[in-house]
């Protein structure tokens, strides 16, 4: 770089961080005190480096080029690409409709939501349910929900066995409409598929709020490996994109790996980026064989208590409790077994707790919950000389 340019530089540079300027400096660059004050006033108002820097070369201070010196280029066309910018004053000062909840606290409309769980332990009738309670507006798992139209991909389930349940619920929809084959969301080489257009473009006709998807397995082409970032990254963030843009709930039911991880939403099957592209995560985990389970969430925008929540084979899943409740439920259910291997009677506290291998303490507590849950019977014993009731226990 030719040494005026240098010196045209550094004298630039000194200006723009309010240093002094010697009779010297201009004296190098040719130049004048009216243009020196020129340059600070332009300063003083805030114009940017590069105009201050326009100034000087304009004026004839160097005969450098101002893309020389400060990599200055020609302003982009206007068919240039460009990213889309919102200032932060506007974005702060607009205002936005409140979140509407189609279940309370838990799922709003502009939501990607992921419902995961091992196969067959409910999850699709839990999703069912949900369509359910949003086609009449009525409580789902004790929560208040609001009615909108529902569009039901049961690509697992199929026509029969949703004609079964529609009659075991004896629910006749009124705004929920059922899908049982569509095209895939992806088109087998890692791109979004023409199946995303159709749920689209569906939603769109018929005013939908709610989009169910059972399965993302069943909604896939089968080239596509779950365990594949990218792949999934193209199926999902389209439809959390498009729930984000049309103000559409989107909950797609996934299952979850067997093995045990310490977070139960890192338990998704596949890629990361499945977790990575939801608002809304919810896992049921429920053990084989028994009528309870948890329902726990995660979301971008709610803080959300884990539920407790039991399965009725004749009606379907319904809410008990908080997550403390499967506890209470679990130390009943070993009371009761401990009362079976005792063998019929009544026995005092103490020596459940003894059979247990369990404090007093411990034992007394499980005895209340199984008692709560109507597994077993207290009966009023005499008192001992401090007036206190040695209360027996027995089986139901």
């Amino acid at each position: 770089m030719p040494e005026n340019q240098i010196l045209l530089k550094q004298i630039i540079r000194r200006m723009i961080d309010n240093e002094i300027i010697t009779q010297l400096d201009l004296v190098n660059l040719n130049g004048s005190a009216p243009l020196a004050r020129q340059f600070q006033e332009a300063k003083s108002k805030g114009q940017p480096d590069t105009e201050l820097a326009k100034i000087l070369f304009e004026a004839k201070w160097a005969d450098a080029d101002i893309k020389d010196v400060f990599g200055i280029g020609d302003a982009p066309g206007d068919d240039a690409p460009k990213l889309t910018t919102t200032p932060g004053k506007d974005l702060y000062n607009h205002v936005y409709p409140p979140r509407q909840f189609l279940i309370d606290g838990i799922l709003s409309r502009g939501n990607l939501a992921m419902l995961g769980g091992r196969p067959k332990s409910g999850k699709s009738w839990l999703a069912f349910q949900l369509a359910q309670a949003i086609d009449a507006g009525v409580p789902f798992l004790g929560k208040p929900t609001t009615k909108t139209n529902v569009l039901y991909m049961a690509l697992e389930d199929g026509d029969r066995r949703i004609h079964e349940r529609l009659h075991i619920r004896r629910w006749i929809p009124q705004n929920v409409n059922f899908v049982f084959t569509a095209l895939p969301l992806d088109d087998g080489k890692g791109n979004t598929g023409t199946g995303f257009e159709q749920i689209t473009n569906t939603a769109q006709i018929l005013n939908i709020g709610l989009i169910i998807i059972d399965t993302l397995r069943s909604s896939m082409s089968g080239h596509v490996d779950e365990s594949d970032n990218a792949g999934m990254a193209a199926i999902l963030n389209p439809l959390a994109n498009f729930a984000h843009d049309k103000n559409v709930a989107v909950l797609v039911n996934h299952h979850t790996t067997k093995g045990a991880t310490e977070d139960v939403f890192n338990s998704f099957r596949g890629a990361s980026s499945i977790r990575g592209a939801y608002d809304l995560g919810a896992i049921l985990e429920r053990k084989n064989k028994e009528l309870e389970a948890t329902l726990k969430f995660e979301s971008r925008d709610a803080e959300i208590d884990d539920m407790t929540i039991v399965f009725e084979p004749a009606t379907g899943w319904r809410y008990e409790g908080d997550i403390t409740r499967i506890e209470e439920i679990n130390a009943g259910r070993k009371v009761v077994k401990a009362l079976t291997e005792i063998g019929e009677g009544k026995y005092t506290c103490d020596e459940i707790a003894k059979h247990m291998g369990i404090t007093y303490q411990s034992a007394h507590n499980q005895l209340r919950a199984a008692l709560r849950d109507g597994h077993i019977i207290r009966t009023e014993g005499a008192k001992n000389p401090k007036g206190k009731a040695i209360d027996t226990w027995s089986l139901k």
